[in-house]
């Protein structure tokens, strides 16, 4: 998906223009967008990297998983999800790998209620390990975009950030007096848009709390 309309070459040679250095070397220009895009898209939740897997089997005794090569971080707390055979779906619980490593018996088998990540190994283990071949898991995450290797349009949703951005790393690197006052500009940017700006109205403003903890209250008279 690209809601751009500008292609690299177009955003850079803007971007040097505003500056008044456009003879920068292509070589580093394209580095900097590369890596704008690649540290906007790892900061922050834009909607355009939201995504889900097609669910997948698990078999017995399998507890790594491997995850999409374009995973970079879990949506949420809830994105995991397993289905047993009878298409009920069950929200495992993300643990860090210090609580992993606590676990007094990792080759535990039965029905999995817990997952952990690995990011650098793009993994996910569940636990206990499943002892039957009937579920499939599903999981929603952030995607991280394909490095920009090539002019096209940019996969990102608003032509004017990216530009902004690269014009607030060439004064940085020109080292003129107007980058305070552009990084500003800059960040008033990015917070506008997750104000609501541009934002589709099919996204709810509420935020989904955890099922476990937040329930609904019990009389027990």
């Amino acid at each position: 998906m690209s809601s751009s309309n500008l292609t690299r070459d177009e955003i850079v040679q803007i971007a040097l223009g505003q500056v008044g250095n456009p003879d920068v070397s292509t070589t580093t220009t394209q580095t900097w967008l590369n890596n704008i895009v690649d540290r906007l898209c790892q900061d922050y939740k834009w909607p355009f990297l939201e995504k889900t897997t097609s669910p997948a089997a698990i078999t017995s005794g399998q507890s790594v998983l491997t995850l999409p090569s374009d995973f970079g971080d879990v949506w949420d707390r809830d994105s995991f999800v397993l289905i047993d055979a009878y298409s009920n779906r069950r929200t495992l619980q993300i643990i860090s790998p210090d609580d992993y490593d606590l676990l007094t018996d990792p080759a535990l088998d039965g029905t999995p209620d817990r997952v952990k990540f690995d990011l650098r190994a793009k993994t996910a283990t569940i636990y206990p390990v499943p002892s039957v071949s009937t579920y499939s898991w599903t999981l929603r995450y952030r995607r991280q975009p394909a490095r920009i290797t090539s002019n096209t349009t940019i996969e990102f949703p608003n032509d004017e950030l990216l530009i902004q951005a690269m014009f607030v790393k060439a004064l940085q690197f020109e080292d003129d007096e107007r980058y305070g006052q552009e990084l500003g500009v800059l960040q008033s940017l990015i917070a506008n848009y997750f104000r609501g700006y541009n934002k589709s109205p099919i996204k709810t403003a509420r935020v989904r709390l955890n099922a476990r903890t937040f329930r609904n209250p019990i009389n027990w008279r």
